[in-house]
C-alpha cells in the first residue's frame, strides 16, 4: 500500500497507515483541549509531523540500536512514530509537561505501541544513547542534568526538524547527526548534515 502526501510517497503497509492516520486524529482532537501543535487540519498534521518522522525514519532504519532516546518528544513525533514502525526495538519518550505526556500515553495505548515508555526525564543510566530530537535546541539536552547525569557519552545525536520553530533554524529540511564525546567543559560535538527530506 502506498502513503500518499502533497510531497512525499513511501511504501507502508495497510496496519501502519491505519495506525498513522488514527494517530492523526487524536492529535488533531487533543489539540483542541491542549495545545500540541501549531498544524489544525489532518493534511497539516501528515505532511508537517509523520512524513518528517517517516522521512527520518528511512534515513536511519539501518541503524537505529535495540534502544532509542526521543528528548523533548512533544506531541508524541518522532519517537512514537518510529516505535510503530520499528515494533521490536525500545522507545523513551522523554516529555516534562504531564499534559502532553498525558496524550502521549493515551495514543500509544490507542495504538497498541507497547514498546514505548513515557516519561519526564531520562532515569536510569544509558550508556552511548541514541537520541533523537524535534525541534529541541542543543543547548537544551546539554542543559538537562538528567541527560547529563544518566546518558554516558558517547552519544548519537540526530536533530531534524521542518517547521518553522526555532529550534529547527537554521537546519530546516536538513538531520543534524552527531556524537557528544563528552559533558565536560569545553563540549565536543561532531556534526554532518543529510538532507532528508522527500
Amino acid at each position: 500500500m502506498i502513503f500518499t502526501l502533497e510531497y512525499g510517497r513511501i511504501t507502508l503497509p495497510a496496519p501502519i497507515r491505519e495506525q498513522l492516520d488514527l494517530y492523526a486524529t487524536l492529535l488533531l482532537e487533543w489539540n483542541q483541549k491542549i495545545r500540541l501543535t501549531g498544524y489544525s487540519t489532518l493534511t497539516e498534521i501528515r505532511q508537517n509531523l509523520i512524513l518528517d518522522s517517516l522521512l527520518a525514519f528511512e534515513l536511519l532504519r539501518d541503524r537505529l540500536p535495540d534502544e532509542v532516546i526521543d528528548f523533548g518528544s512533544g506531541n508524541g513525533t518522532p519517537g512514537l512514530i518510529f516505535a510503530l514502525l520499528a515494533p521490536s526495538r525500545s522507545f523513551i519518550l522523554l516529555e516534562r509537561t504531564a499534559k502532553k505526556r498525558f496524550f502521549i500515553e493515551y495514543a500509544a495505548s490507542r495504538l497498541g505501541a507497547s514498546n514505548v515508555r513515557i516519561l519526564p526525564s531520562l532515569t536510569n543510566p544509558i550508556a552511548s544513547p541514541f537520541i533523537l530530537m524535534k525541534a529541541i535546541t542543543l543547548d537544551d539536552l546539554y542543559t538537562d542534568p538528567f541527560i547529563r547525569k544518566n546518558a554516558s557519552p558517547p552519544c548519537t545525536l540526530f536533530r531534524f526538524g521542518n517547521d518553522s520553530h526555532p529550534a529547527c533554524i537554521p537546519v530546516s529540511s536538513y538531520a543534524i547527526t552527531g556524537c557528544v564525546d563528552s559533558w565536560g567543559k569545553p563540549k565536543t560535538i561532531s556534526l554532518t548534515e543529510s538532507i532528508f527530506q522527500g
